[in-house]
């Protein structure tokens, strides 16, 4: 149980520096972060938590001017939320 919650909170804090990063303007170390996260939710098979980080990882894309990758991660993340919609 310990390693669990020690996990999650490993998680969140991966997902907040990301976000930290990201609204600082340092966006390599976000997409790093968003990569970890997105690492461990395929571990989980949490299908809400890839749904984010495809989110996330094209915001930075986007900012990267990176526009191709960020519209095929953003339609990954549309595709993931519509099969939990099912």
């Amino acid at each position: 149980l310990n390693t669990i919650k020690n996990n999650i909170k490993d998680l969140k804090t991966t997902v907040g520096y990301a976000n930290n990063a990201f609204f600082e303007g340092k966006l390599d170390a976000a997409l790093e972060n968003y990569l970890a996260a997105q690492l461990i939710f395929e571990k989980k098979k949490d299908i809400k938590g890839l749904s984010m980080c495809y989110n996330n990882i094209a915001n930075v894309r986007k900012q990267q001017n990176q526009n191709s990758i960020a519209i095929e991660l953003y339609n990954k993340s549309i595709s993931v939320v519509e099969q939990l919609l099912k």
